[in-house]
């Protein structure tokens, strides 16, 4: 009686084992692709729109988190300038590759999912005259 409890037993073990890791990584990328998001809505806002040196600073900090890995740009971004008030979108993508069931190297059985965020703001800059 006590065989299909630890047959069952075992099998999530081994599937937890499997994709525990990979997942964990999924979440921690995701998570940082959110905080850079968040970071370039406040550069963008300060800035008065989307400056070559906002651009720099979402590449830097792309880089800082190890992100270039997984091929992430900037999908949408408002205007160079913007006027007090003026909302804009913002939105960033990448792409993280699962390799748990990479089956010797071939690429058989690696599952691709997409690294997403966006959102929006406000510009709080006001115009020069």
């Amino acid at each position: 009686m006590e065989s299909p409890s630890i047959m069952v037993y075992f099998v999530v073990s081994v599937i937890l084992m499997l994709f525990g890791a990979e997942f964990f990584g999924y979440v921690a990328s995701d998570y940082k692709l959110k905080e850079i998001k968040e970071n370039a809505i406040e550069l963008i806002q300060n800035k008065g729109g989307y400056t070559d040196e906002v651009e720099q600073r979402i590449e830097e900090l792309i880089k800082k988190n190890n992100l270039e890995q997984y091929d992430v740009k900037v999908v949408k971004h408002p205007s160079a300038t913007l006027q007090w008030q003026e909302s804009f979108d913002f939105r960033i993508e990448g792409k993280y590759l699962y390799r748990t069931l990479n089956f010797f190297g071939t690429g058989l059985g690696n599952i691709e999912t997409q690294l997403a965020s966006y959102g929006s703001g406000a510009s709080q800059v006001y115009p020069h005259s």
